[in-house]
């Protein structure tokens, strides 16, 4: 995976997405699997959103929170959990 590392306090919070991810929805008779818009392939070319980084262990299972995974959110709004400073554009 590829870290993020802040430019403020240098601690690393969240990783760029290796792949895109999916989500399995259950039919009345069989199941299909569709694309996640949340979980989005990391793409270095493009501007950075909140769907291609994810919170990593520990600080997600103790419960931080982060800028939503939504390709809405993009660079100004991605910001450090630990001291706010936003995380660069690509």
């Amino acid at each position: 995976m590829l870290k993020v590392i802040c430019r403020g306090c240098g601690g690393s919070f969240h990783e760029a997405n290796e792949k895109s991810g999916s989500i399995t929805v259950e039919g009345e008779h069989s199941a299909k699997i569709i694309d996640n818009p949340r979980v989005v392939k990391y793409d270095p070319e493009a501007v950075c959103n909140g769907a291609m980084l994810s919170l990593v262990e520990p600080y997600k299972s103790w419960g931080w929170t982060s800028f939503p995974n939504d390709a809405s959110v993009i660079y100004d709004a991605l910001d450090c959990p630990e001291c706010g400073t936003p995380y660069p554009r690509s």
